[in-house]
């Protein structure tokens, strides 16, 4: 999780995350269907943050899809060059955390309960779930603080001053 853990580091009120990649990177091998079920609410409690800090409403009913897709186009500005190629992206950024939570559903560890007889989660698809929650979050930490026009006072994000050292600033 070294992109979402670098944009941490940027946004100290992210840290609380932390949690969620201590858990996916422990369960990895040990237990793969935690792993996808963490690496599927990482991603959704960043876009939940971020949404709520841009003003934007969701419902708990949204479709996880839904969720990343919204957080990416309310953090995408009319004067991106590249606009409708990284909105595509976003589409499909979202489809592919769709097929995450769909594997987490069907095979969770936690939240559906599974019968005995499930065929289990394998060490080799929670790996690649691993990395694509880090390219998921990391791309949208990356954009939310690089590009996004409005922040909500809860968000503080480390800059770095002429002489290397780091200033806190709430953003507002």
């Amino acid at each position: 999780m070294h992109w979402i853990r670098e944009h941490i580091n940027k946004i100290p009120s992210f840290s609380s995350f932390e949690s969620h990649i201590a858990t996916i990177e422990v369960s990895v091998d040990s237990n793969p269907a935690l792993c996808i079920e963490t690496c599927k609410s990482l991603i959704e409690g960043i876009c939940k943050t971020i949404l709520t800090n841009q003003d934007i409403n969701y419902t708990e009913y949204d479709k996880f899809n839904t969720t990343v897709k919204r957080t990416i186009e309310c953090l995408i500005t009319q004067d991106e060059p590249y606009k409708e190629e990284l909105i595509e992206l976003g589409r499909r950024i979202a489809s592919v955390s769709q097929k995450l939570a769909e594997i987490r559903n069907n095979s969770g560890f936690a939240s559906h309960g599974q019968d005995i007889k499930h065929i289990p989660i394998n060490s080799t698809l929670s790996l690649l779930a691993y990395k694509i929650t880090d390219v998921i979050g990391g791309y949208i930490m990356h954009y939310y603080i690089n590009y996004a026009s409005k922040r909500d006072s809860r968000i503080q994000i480390m800059i770095a001053n002429h002489s290397t050292s780091y200033l806190m600033m709430k953003i507002h």
